[in-house]
């Protein structure tokens, strides 16, 4: 049964507080939950997944029979409930709620996950004040955390120890967490603007701490940071952070316990890559921003998500822009957007960045409602501007601070503190689903800007004419904006999440020399998607009299597409990082999201040539501008250094094989090495590889990437003797996902009848183990209305026993129904 918005129903009573006590044990942990309830107006709701069993339920001291719903008379006073609950973390291999991550006990309680902890009333709307005391071994658990500050701790008889954690701010049980384990501790501290001092916690598996540095350094950035952009100051004495091994998501922002993914939190110069570094700096800020937005302001109920998440990726973005470079930062997430957004939104899993129906909320933990509810944030920000939007914020948080509330609430903020401009119709954006679409051209004199899909929500569109930029704002189908002067406008759509198409193709040239940064990049990305479209035999076929002349045709389109990547090559006055983002070639899912129906083997049959072509044509340029690029140690993360290498991994994305496998042994940085080693797909660098970092998880889960990944050969073969290995876990999510998830997006090889079997099989293994992985495995499908039909049918023959079983979790089923409108 779906969960629907328009039935939300606010919570008849208020959780006073709630005292936690946890008899921690791996096999069999026991929960004692005190709950005082007050302001009684209906039924009390506990919810509760049974993965254990109560062992003791009581009403106001009488012991009685549990019961997951309790009834009052109306406008009772005071109520106090007490549960005990056992339950089981070694067996849970979902990893929700509290399971066993390598040695240690840990939490994962979004979206709902508590309710497999204690019978509780787990909905966002709910917040109390949690006071939480751990029990257990103590040299099996000698670190015992939850959130809040620390207010007693100490031993106990029979070698057991002991700790009380007190959060003075209330917070709805997603936000609940809970460590125990025996853990390597990296302490550092931050002096708030206000002079406190707060003491930062980085906790790691044994001898692993040192790894953190990098992570402590990125918070203590996104605190002073956080306080200089927003004005918003850190709350408690203590910021504790934990890595583990095994976790379902990248991070999570529990109030003053944030739990990551290992792969989110550790470095070390000798393993890591720019990228890892990049994204421990951008989660660590992402989570710590969410202290204000999603923690001291929270969700009324879950179809707001994109209140808390959408916002909060645009509070990281703004931060790695100002970190790292507007300009790169911002066509970093573009692309990013453009491969995972534009796909999901034109597939039959497409959704408003506000859903306003679910079947299994943890399905909508999704690129729409992240980043193209950032992006959505952005229009917003292009329209009201700067401080508009910041006295926006200052009013949101001075209406809301300590409260659970929706959309509407953070909308009219906005409205209510830029009165003079118009937001009448800016809520559209939350329901609308897909990728809006305009055209821009000019006629007459003036500038046309036509809407091309059936949206309503307004876009801002910059538009530069001789050096001075204005915003202008498409509200209705058309908008016309006359040129006061003669001289060709350059465009730049980027703050909106829209497709924006150009009627005069050349457009796209005099924007790749005349216009900004962003503008020259998406240029670019036009230029040779639509390259790659129209080399395909079957769609340049379509544009031809007659086939004598499409050889002839395909070979001029290939020549010209090369000389563009030459030029970009030997362009001098581009700084090393936009650089390599121009090198870089387009995605194949922009090409997909081009097509509405796609011929897999030719799209990468051209997809792969046009790159050989250039290095062919062109190789002693490509070579003397490899060799040119300064050489920088890891060590070294200046904006400048990453630019440099990135540059030279751009370069090492277009050599063949052989070179690439060539030059591996002298590259310098794993940030080089990891690229050459998937360009060069060599079995000797392989077993290098796997010789020295065997024992790490996150580095095998790399590899896994490169295997599942590989278009150039069939790595079907090599999955099949992976999984089979002993460095494959279906428990780890990170190798669950480094193998099959970068397989599941590995389309050429997929969807042959060989690739079809293999994922089906795995995939159900996996929807056994643990469903949030499994459903996010689904979403491979999402391009299966565009294929062949003789993929359709070998693709539906092979999953409609799984879609059809009794065992297939709800989070699969809502996503593989989607897609075979089951």
């Amino acid at each position: 049964m779906k969960n629907r918005l328009e039935n939300f129903q606010e919570a008849p009573y208020k959780l006073d507080f709630v005292n936690l006590e946890f008899q921690l044990d791996f096999e069999k942990t026991v929960v004692s939950a005190e709950m005082n309830f007050s302001e009684i107006d209906g039924e009390i709701v506990l919810n509760w997944e049974k993965h254990g069993k109560i062992l003791e339920f009581k009403i106001d001291d009488e012991v009685l029979q549990f019961s997951k719903k309790i009834e009052f008379e109306p406008h009772r006073t005071n109520l106090r409930v007490s549960v005990k609950a056992e339950i089981y973390p070694e067996k849970n291999t979902e990893l929700s709620g509290l399971y066993k991550s390598g040695e240690i006990l840990v939490t994962q309680n979004e979206a709902e996950g508590f309710r497999r902890i204690v019978p509780f009333p787990d909905r966002p709307d709910v917040m109390t004040k949690f006071t939480t005391k751990i029990v257990a071994d103590k040299k099996e658990f000698p670190n015992l955390l939850s959130n809040g500050n620390l207010v007693e701790s100490g031993d106990l008889e029979n070698g057991k120890h002991f700790a009380i954690w007190r959060d003075p701010h209330k917070k709805p049980a997603y936000l609940f967490a809970l460590v125990g384990g025996d853990l390597d501790l990296l302490k550092g501290e931050f002096v708030t603007k206000s002079g406190r001092k707060v003491e930062l916690h980085f906790y790691t598996d044994p001898n692993r701490a040192k790894d953190a540095k990098f992570a402590l350094d990125s918070l203590q950035k996104a605190m002073k940071w956080d306080e200089e952009r927003f004005g918003l100051e850190y709350d408690l004495d203590i910021y504790q952070v934990v890595a583990v091994s095994s976790f379902n998501m990248g991070a999570m922002e529990n109030k003053g316990l944030n739990i990551f993914n290992s792969a989110y939190l550790l470095s070390d110069s000798e393993k890591s890559t720019d990228g890892d570094y990049l994204n421990i700096e951008s989660v660590i800020a992402h989570e710590y921003f969410h202290n204000w937005t999603g923690n001291r302001v929270t969700l009324r109920d879950w179809f707001q998500l994109t209140l808390k998440e959408g916002l909060t990726v645009f509070r990281d973005q703004l931060f790695s822009e100002d970190i790292r470079g507007f300009e790169v930062q911002r066509i970093s997430d573009i692309a990013r957007l453009h491969k995972f957004q534009f796909t999901e939104d034109s597939s039959p899993n497409s959704h408003p960045i506000q859903p306003t129906e679910y079947l299994e909320i943890d399905n909508f933990y999704t690129f729409t409602v992240y980043e193209k509810g950032a992006e959505v944030i952005r229009s917003l920000h292009k329209i009201i501007g700067e401080s508009g939007f910041q006295r926006g914020m200052k009013l949101y948080f001075e209406r809301h601070d300590g409260q659970a509330v929706r959309v509407e609430e953070f909308l009219n903020a906005m409205i209510d503190s830029n009165p003079e401009i118009d937001l009448s119709d800016f809520h559209l954006w939350y329901r609308e689903k897909g990728t809006p679409k305009i055209e821009i051209y000019s006629l007459k004199g003036k500038i046309h800007i036509d809407r091309l899909s059936e949206h309503k929500a307004p876009i801002p569109i910059e538009i530069s004419l001789n050096g001075k930029s204005e915003t202008a704002i498409l509200r209705s189908k058309s908008l016309e904006i006359e040129l006061k002067e003669k001289a060709v406008p350059t465009f730049d759509t980027s703050s909106t999440p829209i497709i924006s198409k150009f009627r005069d193709s050349e457009f796209h040239h005099f924007q790749l020399k005349h216009g900004k940064n962003i503008s020259k990049y998406a240029s670019k990305e036009e230029i040779l998607v639509d390259a790659l479209l129209n080399l395909q035999p079957t769609i340049a076929r379509k544009k031809l009299e007659n086939d004598e002349i499409l050889g002839k045709y395909i070979e001029n389109l290939l020549i010209s597409t090369i000389y563009i990547l030459k030029d970009i090559l030997l362009e001098e006055k581009f700084e090393s990082s936009f650089h390599a983002k121009m090198l870089a070639f387009p995605e194949i899912e922009n090409i997909f999201s081009k097509l509405e129906s796609i011929n897999l083997e030719e799209t990468y049959l051209i997809y792969e040539k046009i790159k050989e072509s250039f290095y062919s044509a062109f190789s002693d340029e490509v070579e003397n501008f490899l060799s040119a690029i300064p050489q920088t140690e890891q060590t070294n993360l200046s904006n400048e250094a990453i630019g440099n290498r990135a540059l030279k991994c751009a370069i090492i994305e277009y050599l063949p094989k052989s070179r690439a496998s060539e030059i591996y042994w002298n590259l310098q940085t794993m940030t080089e090495k990891m690229v050459a080693m998937k360009v060069a797909n060599n079995s000797e660098i392989f077993a290098d590889y796997l010789q020295k970092f065997s024992d790490d998880t996150d580095m095998i889960s790399k590899y896994f990437r490169i295997v599942g990944g590989e278009i150039r050969e069939n790595p079907i073969p090599k999955i099949e003797e992976i999984l089979k290995s002993e460095l494959f876990d279906y428990k780890v999510p990170n190798l669950v996902r480094g193998l099959l998830g970068s397989f599941g997006r590995n389309y050429k090889y997929l969807f042959t009848e060989n690739g079809i079997k293999l994922f089906v099989r795995e995939l159900q293994k996996v929807d056994g183990i643990n469903p949030n992985v499994a459903s996010r495995l689904c979403e491979s499908f999402n391009i299966y209305p565009k294929l062949s039909s003789g993929k359709k049918e070998l693709l539906k023959n092979e999953i409609s026993d799984f879609l059809n079983s009794n065992t297939i979790s709800k989070n699969s089923f809502e996503i593989l129904s989607n897609i075979f409108k089951k």
